[in-house]
């Protein structure tokens, strides 16, 4: 004799309609700050701030209009101890400041080391000129 096997319903739905991307401590709406100081030989200091969003664990922020000068679009993937890393590619604005103040419409490529915790967040740019990143949750 034959004995079938019981398998919960949810289990069943999960697995028809796929099982939905797991939530992170992290996920909502952070405000973002990107403060890069003046660098010695060019490029004058800035300030960015915009709103980056945290969806199962995915970062995405966007500064500016995309594909437009003095734009950059922020992902990455946060894990669920805070820490990741961010890509930041984007579009460069006025030349003064600019690493060497290339040209506007230059392209951005970069990435920032990050740390998360419960409430705000920081971060550090990799290579190029200095930028700190701070995070704070709305």
């Amino acid at each position: 004799m034959r004995v079938a096997k019981l398998i919960p319903v949810t289990t069943l739905i999960a697995v028809m309609i796929g099982a939905p991307a797991c939530a992170s401590p992290f996920d909502g709406t952070w405000s973002t700050t990107a403060e890069c100081p003046r660098e010695p030989g060019g490029g004058e200091g800035y300030t960015w701030r915009f709103l980056s969003t945290i969806r199962d664990g995915q970062l995405h922020g966007q500064y500016g209009t995309p594909g437009k000068p003095a734009s950059a679009t922020v992902e990455g993937l946060i894990e669920n101890n805070g820490s990741g890393t961010l890509h930041v590619v984007g579009i460069a604005g006025d030349s003064k400041y600019n690493i060497n103040n290339v040209p506007r419409g230059s392209p951005i490529d970069y990435q920032v080391s990050v740390r998360f915790e419960a409430a705000r967040g920081s971060g550090e740019r990799l290579s190029g000129r200095t930028c700190h990143y701070t995070f704070l949750r709305q």
